[in-house]
């Protein structure tokens, strides 16, 4: 049991990050069709309501097993007798404390979610749930490699801006690829149009924001000698990462192309194009995410 622990970490830090993207994916696509063109009445497309009920659930049930796997790494043993009577000394350390928080504000995320507040709008309540996001991308932000110098430092400021841009970049191409541009596949050209813009300029502002900390992470990890890129294990991890995010950079670099140069309604075929290489670029964003994770559990070069 304890040699699968280092992959199953791995997994359920991806599983927290890519259903983060997604909350944020969802949150965004509300917005912005809400503050958007309305829908063609001719069509009968129906609003947009995202629910983030499912991911929340989720989000849970990952803190819960990353608890979990954290008080098996600290105990060293995988009986859950004995991870159960360890859990109080995990939650007393640095770790655990941040896990315990991020699996109660994700608690609240759901309780949000699953329970309609009276006298509370839509946009409200979107706004709550983005605000938890914001908090809980915070608290993710100070484990793993981040950490190790303390609380409140530059590392972990640096951590939380990467983490943030890469939440709204992958969020925006994950649920639009997979719902949003599906859903309005029949609605009104400006409505589609309006909401291909917005994920065009977010995508570029968080994309741009992500690499550019992404670089100052990676540069601070390989202390500042770029022969240390040479060495195996970390180093290998990252040079795939940064292969599969030059792919969504470059498909990111044609969808802006084709929604900024359109002046004209987008036909079916065109649609259908449009969806299926999104959803090559969510692919890859989704192993970016994957390659993150792993590359959190093994020591850089510095």
């Amino acid at each position: 049991m304890e040699n699968l622990l280092p992959g199953g970490q791995v997994l359920c830090l991806s599983l927290v990050d890519f259903t983060l993207a997604c909350l944020c994916g969802l949150v965004l696509a509300g917005f912005w069709i809400r503050c958007g063109p309305s829908m063609s009445a001719e069509t009968g497309t129906s609003p947009f309501r995202p629910s983030l009920r499912w991911p929340a659930l989720v989000l849970l049930f990952a803190f819960s097993v990353q608890f979990w796997l954290l008080a098996m790494a600290m105990a060293g043993q995988s009986a859950p007798g004995a991870i159960v009577q360890f859990m109080p000394d995990v939650a007393s350390t640095h770790a655990g404390r941040v896990t315990v928080g991020m699996l109660s504000l994700s608690a609240l995320l759901a309780a949000a979610a699953f329970f309609h507040l009276r006298g509370i709008a839509a946009t409200a309540q979107s706004v709550i749930s983005a605000a938890l996001l914001v908090v809980i991308l915070f608290f993710h932000s100070a484990l793993g490699h981040a950490a190790g110098e303390g609380d409140f430092t530059r590392a972990e400021l640096l951590q939380f801006l990467h983490l943030m841009a890469m939440a709204l970049w992958a969020g925006g191409v994950f649920v639009s690829a997979a719902v949003v541009l599906p859903f309005l596949r029949d609605a009104s050209a400006p409505a589609y149009t309006a909401y291909l813009r917005r994920l065009s300029t977010t995508s570029v502002w968080s994309a741009s924001t992500a690499i550019l900390t992404g670089a100052l992470k990676g540069w601070i990890a390989i202390d500042a000698k770029l022969g240390n890129l040479a060495q195996p294990g970390w180093s290998r991890i990252l040079l795939t990462k940064l292969f599969f995010v030059c792919i969504a950079l470059g498909l990111g670099f044609l969808h802006r192309r084709k929604i900024n140069d359109r002046e004209r309604e987008w036909s079916a075929s065109e649609k259908r194009i449009l969806i299926r290489t999104l959803r090559l670029e969510a692919l890859c964003l989704a192993l970016v995410i994957l390659f993150s994770s792993w590359l959190s559990s093994v020591d850089p070069p510095a």
